[in-house]
């Protein structure tokens, strides 16, 4: 279109199209930066999944043993509201006699997202160190979000 405008002399038009595709541009880098981290100040919503999805992730989470509990939301975001944004958080716990390398926590979580059959962005991290915070915040907000406990 900005070429066809341009060709025709509406220089004006080329402007407005530029930007826009630069506001566009801005806000998709906002949207992905905000779907990419989390802090204790976001805003926590209900999953709005229904029973039967809840029961596939249900038996995916009981696949893994290393999966003491789950709880399962939705990011709330300004840009882009419509795409949904799920982001579960898992209490890890392995044998106390088996060594536990970083590599082997990355691999559940990736198994978890994989295995996630949602229509929307996923995000899975685990209930420690800097992400303690977030996921007390997730617990406060959204209490009833828990979907998997073991014991």
């Amino acid at each position: 279109m900005a070429a066809y405008h341009d060709r025709q002399g509406n220089h004006d038009a080329v402007r407005e199209m530029k930007r826009r595709a630069d506001l566009h541009d801005e806000r998709m880098s906002s949207a992905m930066h905000a779907r990419n981290n989390l802090t204790k100040r976001d805003t926590f919503l209900p999953h709005g999944l229904d029973e039967k999805k809840i029961g596939e992730i249900r038996e995916l989470l009981a696949g893994e043993k290393s999966v003491r509990s789950a709880w399962l939301v939705c990011k709330e975001h300004r840009e882009f509201a419509n795409w949904k944004h799920y982001v579960m958080a898992v209490d890890l716990r392995f044998p106390w006699y088996r060594f536990t390398s970083d590599n082997d926590v990355r691999m559940v979580l990736r198994r978890l997202v994989e295995g996630l059959n949602l229509d929307g962005y996923i995000l899975v991290i685990r209930d420690e160190k800097e992400n303690k915070p977030i996921c007390k915040q997730i617990r406060i907000q959204q209490p009833q979000a828990v979907i998997h406990t073991v014991g």
